[in-house]
C-alpha cells in the first residue's frame, strides 16, 4: 500500500476496499478468501483515504443479505454488496480462449496498438499517479483498455488495481495536476480465485 501514490499523496487504492470486503465476508462464512468466490455489486467508495501512521478501517458486513460498510475514523468510507457464490455459478465466465496471443493477432487490422510497461508508467507519472514497484504489474496493454498482459504477484489489490490500470491509460485526457481520474463505482464485479490460479499456472 506504501508505494500507491496519487497526487503526493499516499491513497488507499480503491481496489484495497474491495478485497477488505471480500475478507470480511469469508471471514463471516468462516472459509478463505483465496479460495471463495465472491460477486460484488454496486460498490461506492464516498471518500477517498489518504493512509498515515493512525489511519484505520472498520469493516461492517451483514452477512444474510451481503450489504457492507467500510468506515474510517467513524465516517463511511466505502459502500456495496457482497456475496459467496460457488465456484463455476458467476454470470460471467472467462473465455478459455482469449490468450495473450489472441487478443494481439486482433490488431492486425485496426488502429489499435500495444502499450509497453516503460510507455505506460511513463504516461502515469505525468498524470499525476506515481506507482511504485508493487503497483506497476500492467506489462502491456492494448490502446482502447480493454485487453492487456497483468503480472500476477500474489496479492489481488495490485492485480486489481492493474486492471483499472488499462482504463485510466486508455483515456487520452490527461488530467490537470491535483484532479487526476480516481475510480468511485464498480455495478457488478465476480471473482474467482480459483479460476485464476489455474489460469495462471496455465500461462506460466
Amino acid at each position: 500500500m506504501l508505494d500507491h501514490v496519487v497526487g503526493g499523496r499516499l491513497l488507499y487504492p480503491f481496489t484495497g476496499f474491495i478485497v477488505l470486503a471480500w475478507r470480511a465476508i469469508c471471514k463471516f462464512g468462516g472459509t478463505n478468501y483465496l479460495t471463495t468466490s465472491v460477486v460484488l455489486e454496486n460498490f461506492v467508495v464516498h471518500r477517498a483515504v489518504f493512509i498515515t501512521r493512525s489511519t484505520q478501517l472498520d469493516v461492517i458486513v451483514s452477512p444474510g443479505n451481503g450489504n457492507f460498510e467500510i468506515l474510517n475514523d467513524g465516517q463511511l468510507s466505502a459502500s456495496g454488496k457482497i456475496f459467496i457464490v460457488e465456484n463455476g455459478k458467476e454470470k460471467e465466465k472467462i473465455d478459455e480462449n482469449d490468450t495473450i496471443g489472441s487478443w494481439k493477432n486482433e490488431l492486425d487490422n485496426s488502429d489499435l496498438f500495444v502499450l509497453q510497461a516503460s510507455d505506460i508508467y511513463k504516461e502515469f507519472l505525468l498524470r499525476g499517479y506515481e506507482f511504485g514497484p508493487s503497483f506497476r504489474c500492467l506489462e502491456e496493454t492494448r490502446s482502447d483498455g480493454l485487453k492487456g498482459t497483468i503480472r500476477w504477484q500474489d496479492n489481488w489489490v495490485t492485480f486489481l488495481d492493474a486492471t483499472i490500470q488499462t482504463l485510466l491509460i486508455a483515456d487520452k485526457r490527461r488530467s490537470s495536476y491535483g484532479a487526476m481520474k480516481l475510480p468511485t463505482k464498480v455495478r457488478y464485479l465476480s471473482i474467482n480465485p480459483t479460476k485464476h490460479m489455474q489460469h495462471v499456472l496455465k500461462t506460466g
